[in-house]
C-alpha cells in the first residue's frame, strides 16, 4: 500500500494505465475516468443515496453466471455486470443506475487501488452507458464517455456527497470526435482523456461548499 499527500497523489493519477482490459490483458476496453477517495462503506452509502444500485455478484461458475444473467430481465437494476480487468483482476464492486425504460443504463465498475491519500482508500473506476433496444428508433453512433463521467459527478454533487473534486489528464486515453476509438467489445466511443477524482463523504455537503481543486481543466465542448 502506497500512501500519498495530495500533491503527490495528482501525479500518481496521471501515470495510471489508461484502460481496462480483457482477462488475459491482450485487448483494451474503455479508459478509466473515475477516481473515488473514500472508505468502502462510506462510498457505498453515497452511491446508493444518489440512485446507484450495487449489482448482484458474479462470483459463480461460468455456466451458473450465464444462466443467472439470461434469467434476469434486461432492465433489472441489480443485474450482474460482466467482468472487466484492471490491476490484473476483475472489478471489486459494480453498480447500475437504472432508467425508467431500461434503454439507457449507466454502469460503474470500481477497483480498490494499492494507494491511499492522507489515510483514505482510493478506488479506480470506469463509468459507461449501456444501450438497450430503444422504442423510439434512436440510433447510437458513438458513446460519449465525457457525458457519462459528468453525469456521475453531477449526481453525487447534487446528492451532497462530494467534498471536493479535480480533473487529471490521463495518458493515452483521449479519443477525439474526428478519430473515435473502438473497444474490445466493438463499442465506438469518444473521450477527452480526463479523469475526475472525487473525495466523497457521508456528511451532507451543500453545493456551494464543494471545493474545486486547481488541477487540470478539460476542454470545453
Amino acid at each position: 500500500m502506497i500512501s500519498y499527500k495530495e500533491a503527490e497523489f495528482r501525479k500518481a493519477l496521471k501515470d495510471l494505465p489508461c484502460c481496462v482490459t480483457d482477462q488475459d490483458g491482450t485487448s483494451q476496453g474503455k479508459p478509466i475516468s473515475i477516481i473515488i477517495v473514500a472508505d468502502g462503506l462510506e462510498m457505498l452509502r453515497v452511491l446508493i443515496r444518489s440512485g446507484w444500485n450495487e449489482t448482484a455478484s458474479t462470483k459463480l461458475s461460468r455456466t451458473d453466471n450465464k444462466y443467472l444473467s439470461s434469467s434476469i430481465p434486461d432492465n433489472y437494476r441489480y443485474q450482474p455486470v460482466e467482468p472487466l480487468y484492471y490491476y490484473n483482476r476483475k472489478q471489486d464492486i459494480s453498480f447500475r443506475e437504472a432508467r425508467a425504460e431500461g434503454f439507457e443504463q449507466n454502469k460503474l465498475r470500481l477497483w480498490l487501488s494499492p494507494m491511499k491519500v492522507e489515510g483514505q482508500e482510493v478506488w479506480i473506476g470506469r463509468v459507461s452507458r449501456e444501450y438497450g433496444k430503444p422504442s423510439t428508433g434512436r440510433v447510437i453512433n458513438k458513446l460519449d464517455l465525457d457525458e457519462v463521467r459528468s453525469f456521475l459527478l453531477q449526481g453525487l454533487w447534487y446528492s451532497q456527497g462530494v467534498k471536493k473534486y479535480g480533473f487529471i489528464r490521463g495518458k493515452g486515453a483521449a479519443a477525439r470526435i474526428s478519430a473515435p476509438k473502438t473497444t474490445l467489445r466493438g463499442t465506438t466511443y469518444v473521450m477527452d482523456g480526463y479523469r475526475v477524482a472525487m473525495w466523497l463523504t457521508g456528511d451532507p455537503v451543500t453545493l456551494s461548499e464543494v471545493e474545486v481543486l486547481d488541477w487540470d481543466r478539460p476542454p470545453e465542448k
